[in-house]
């Protein structure tokens, strides 16, 4: 199955879209949880 149905079918998106939004979210959390320490370090 080339593609994966998102929010309950409201869009319709390849099975790379879809892993590439989750790295980009794994990243932004990451990031967000870096900057984090390093303010509490501060």
């Amino acid at each position: 199955m080339n593609y994966i149905l998102w929010s309950f079918g409201r869009e319709a998106i390849s099975k790379e879209f879809h892993e590439a939004r989750e790295i980009a979210e794994e990243f932004k959390s990451a990031t967000a949880a870096m900057q984090q320490e390093k303010q509490e370090a501060v």
